[in-house]
């Protein structure tokens, strides 16, 4: 027996000698006041992750957590649930930032837990985040989110994000729920799944930049409309700058702005291509689906909106052509398969093809096939050249 276990003694500090040894990777036990778990390694959570080596997991204990958590290595975030709160008490503890284009310029992103990770991956999972204390804009920043993934792959799981107001309605301050980012050289992807996401200032969720490929999916969103003129005008979910996107399942409501200059949209689609929107559910909202183009960064073509349940908003779905920066394109889509209701008094358009007055573009060779709509002044306003309208239900 003693042979055998120097043997293996010997062997054991032999392979420790090479480099290609995978180690076991840690937990770190993170608890504010050590009540739920006893002779915790760390009382803060962003201690845990400066001590935390690549491919740890951080699990942070049921408490309130006063602090900015900044990811700068690949790591799990994990949280006993809605128990495991991080919150911080003021804008003035949202002490670091990130640039991300914008239509040209350059803002800068706080948040409450900011992965920074280029070609990594985070996962956040199990816990809350809770923006109510943060009603200012901090130091240096121009908008704020709950949680910001800039150039970073992983997944958002079980995750609570609320109260991302910032203290103050309009629109020069901007609070988010999730902000996906990357527009960098190391293509990245990142999933938000069975998540809630509520009382936010802008958007629940945006995906941003050309090296993302985005899956959100099973998640809801409650937007704080109706609101009213010099508000914030509302989405759900932004897809755009040419993000590739797959948003499924969720469930998202009350994105309405009263005044009707603008429209607030439960799902837009901006910028983008072959995108697929499946299976949602857009409940009391201006505009339940919209794929448009700024022709900013390119044309909106080849998106598929299929299955989808859109109740009591004022346009169904929308395919438009707003073509501020260029020649804009909003061609080959595909609206298949979606029930459109109204149940509260009339809404304006189940299903509308358009293009701005006064602008160039083009809306060619969409289809619509398929759909149910009931409740609407006109079922279908068709401005696009081309379109295949087909088999739709309008009773």
């Amino acid at each position: 027996m003693k042979k055998r276990l120097l043997i293996a003694l010997v062997v054991v500090l032999a392979l420790a000698a090479t480099s290609s040894v995978v180690w076991a990777q840690a937990t770190l036990v993170v608890d504010d006041d050590g009540a739920q778990c006893p002779g915790p390694g760390y009382t803060t959570i962003q201690a845990a992750v400066n001590a935390a080596s690549a491919g740890d997991t951080v699990f942070v204990c049921p408490g309130t957590y006063n602090e900015q958590v900044v990811i700068d290595k690949s790591l799990t975030l994990q949280g006993a649930g809605d128990t495991t709160i991080v919150q911080p008490s003021s804008a003035a503890m949202l002490t670091q930032y990130r640039a991300i284009s914008w239509f040209g310029g350059t803002k800068q992103l706080a948040a409450i837990i900011l992965a920074d990770v280029p070609g990594g991956t985070v996962t956040v999972k199990n816990l809350k985040v809770d923006g109510g204390a943060v009603t200012a804009l901090p130091s240096g920043a121009n908008w704020v989110a709950g949680i910001f993934f800039r150039e970073t792959g992983g997944t958002i799981d079980k995750v609570t994000v609320e109260d991302m107001t910032i203290g103050t309605t309009g629109t020069a301050v901007r609070g988010y729920g999730a902000y996906l980012y990357a527009v960098g050289a190391s293509p990245v992807s990142v999933e938000v799944k069975n998540s809630l996401i509520t009382n936010y200032d802008k958007n629940g969720i945006n995906a941003q930049g050309a090296s993302l490929t985005a899956n959100i999916r099973n998640n809801t969103l409650i937007g704080r409309g109706p609101l009213d003129v010099g508000d914030e005008v509302q989405n759900g979910v932004l897809v755009f700058e040419n993000a590739a996107a797959t948003v499924m399942n969720n469930a998202i409501s009350a994105k309405l702005y009263t005044p009707a200059t603008w429209t607030a949209t439960g799902i837009l689609l901006l910028d983008v291509q072959a995108v697929t929107v499946r299976g949602n559910t857009v409940s009391n909202s201006q505009t339940g689906i919209a794929v448009a183009t700024f022709a900013w960064a390119g044309p909106a073509n080849d998106n598929h909106v299929v299955g989808n349940t859109v109740v009591d908003a004022e346009w169904g779905i929308s395919l438009g052509v707003e073509p501020y920066y260029g020649y804009g394109q909003v061609n080959n889509n595909k609206v298949v398969n979606n029930t459109i209701s109204r149940i509260t008094g009339t809404g304006t358009t189940g299903i509308e093809v358009w293009l701005l007055d006064g602008y160039g573009g083009e809306a060619l060779n969409n289809k619509i096939i398929a759909n149910f709509i009931s409740g609407y002044a006109k079922d279908i306003d068709d401005g696009g050249t081309a379109t295949k309208v087909h088999a739709n239900v309008t009773p």
